[in-house]
């Protein structure tokens, strides 16, 4: 992955697991990015749009599954079907 990416950070005991914001404030920081930049984080579940806004992020949620399908509805600042919806 490194490869393909500026930043690589993987949830650890260490590090933190989302939601808490730890691992999305690591990689900001791996990033060099300034803590007053705006951005959002894209994920396909409630802890990943929960970790965004813990962080100061917009939250975008990837519907993958329908909330009929996935038995509830997670709500983010947007919400998009893929990658190619950004």
């Amino acid at each position: 992955l490194g490869e393909r990416f500026d930043a690589v950070v993987c949830c650890t005991s260490e590090i933190g697991w989302k939601p808490d914001p730890a691992p999305v404030r690591l990689a900001i920081e791996r990033l060099d990015v300034a803590h007053e930049s705006r951005g959002a984080l894209v994920g396909d579940g409630p802890h990943d749009v929960g970790a965004a806004w813990n962080a100061g992020l917009d939250g975008i949620h990837v519907e993958r599954h329908g909330h009929d399908r996935r038995g509830w509805c997670v709500r983010g600042d947007r919400r998009i079907t893929g990658f190619s919806d950004l």
